[in-house]
């Protein structure tokens, strides 16, 4: 890498730290002047009204990271990025002050993704060439997987700093086949909100002082922008991946296990409120956040860094095995790893509806309140122990259960 590539990288590492770093403060003061808040309602694991317009100094210096990278790029990537990143701030914003209907969301993220469909390297090409599927275009999936990934990523913002901690694993993975190809645009992309996940991250996670939220405007930007990077690096042509240490066949399991903190999560919540005959949309707190929360009576960064970093400790175990095995033992590793999260979290749930039922209360209402107070959520996981452990003794379960159920409790 030559000098002039390591200073204007440097830039986009530290100058998009260094921005919002600037403008999410005058942003907080100008939503605490004018009412611009996220008031605590009986979902809220906040006691006081809270700013949720963080998204707008992460916008502020994509845009100006993108001018600055406009010299690696001859074509018109970066005005279709520019333009997923406007319309969803516009919408993102307009949702964080008054509201806007999903289905108005979801127009606009399929606009997007007919955007990135029609511009050159985001075509999908590398799905094309593996599959090889005649009368097939995989450039149709973009508009599943943009609306995908962007609901995704909006979904799992529900706890102080775990999309800041993801979306900082997830694009630090993506950052390194591009470096490695010598992508410097999308390299330099990575590092732009990188840093800007960072600085945010300082006042997300703040309880005493300046504390602001993602907000709808910052999640969808970085969801957009995760899916633009995972459509890019699967347009490359085969031949470029001869110099990426993982088989070309592989890449796809690979990135699935890359975005599976944030998929898993919003599949498994639809099933869950779809078997309930509830609107898949509607909200609740049954995400695995929510449920670890309750489980181990962690405080939201401690949770954050738990699902933060049992996702890098996925990534090094799909990467490994990407190295050394076929694609039938990925799959069977993702399959299985689906199963074992889906039984402890059902066993959760199992152990907080039990509680809740034995109390006669509203689980949507404790279940926020209980994260308020931590000697109460003490006394509830204490009385929920004795409870599933009265149950054990009464219903006598077979050995194989009682080996799950152990290594449930130590994962």
């Amino acid at each position: 890498m030559n000098p002039t590539n390591l200073i204007i990288l440097f830039i986009c590492l530290f100058g998009s730290y260094y921005g919002v770093s600037r403008i999410t403060p005058m942003v907080i003061r100008i939503a605490t002047r004018n009412n611009l808040m996220d008031n605590p309602n009986n979902r809220s694991s906040h006691k006081h009204a809270i700013p949720r317009l963080g998204g707008i100094g992460i916008f502020f210096s994509l845009v100006v990271g993108m001018f600055v990278l406009q010299g690696y790029e001859s074509g018109t990537t970066i005005i279709s990025l520019l333009t997923c990143f406007t319309l969803l701030f516009l919408v993102g914003l307009k949702d964080d002050i008054a509201g806007v209907n999903p289905i108005t969301k979801l127009i606009t993220q399929i606009i997007c993704a007919g955007v990135l469909a029609m511009t050159p390297g985001f075509q999908l090409d590398l799905l094309n060439q593996v599959f090889n599927i005649p009368g097939f275009n995989a450039a149709y999936l973009i508009f599943l997987l943009v609306p995908a990934v962007v609901n995704s990523f909006n979904l799992i913002d529900g706890i102080d700093g775990l999309a800041s901690i993801v979306g900082i694993t997830i694009i630090s993975t993506l950052s390194i086949p591009f470096l490695i190809i010598h992508d410097y645009l999308f390299f330099g992309i990575c590092l732009l909100l990188v840093g800007s996940l960072i600085a945010f991250m300082r006042f997300n996670i703040n309880q005493s002082g300046l504390k602001t939220f993602l907000g709808d405007t910052g999640s969808m930007i970085i969801g957009v922008s995760i899916a633009a990077l995972v459509i890019h690096l699967l347009s490359y042509d085969i031949h470029t991946f001869t110099e990426q240490p993982i088989p070309f066949k592989h890449i796809p399991f690979f990135l699935i296990a890359v975005l599976f903190i944030p998929i898993y999560d919003t599949t498994r919540i639809f099933i869950v409120r779809i078997a309930k005959k509830q609107s898949p949309f509607k909200a609740d707190t049954c995400h695995t956040h929510h449920l670890l929360l309750f489980k181990y009576n962690f405080s939201h960064v401690k949770t954050s860094l738990l699902i933060g970093g049992f996702n890098v400790f996925f990534i090094n175990v799909m990467f490994l095995l990407s190295l050394y095995t076929n694609p039938f033992v990925l799959g069977t590793t993702l399959i299985v790893t689906v199963g074992l999260l889906t039984f402890y979290f059902y066993k959760i749930t199992k152990d907080r509806e039990q509680f809740f039922a034995s109390e006669n209360i509203d689980p949507e209402i404790t279940a926020i309140k209980k994260e308020r107070n931590t000697r109460s959520v003490a006394l509830l996981n204490k009385r929920i122990s004795n409870n599933t452990h009265h149950q054990s003794k009464k219903h006598a379960k077979t050995n194989i259960y009682n080996i799950l159920a152990k290594f449930s409790k130590i994962w």
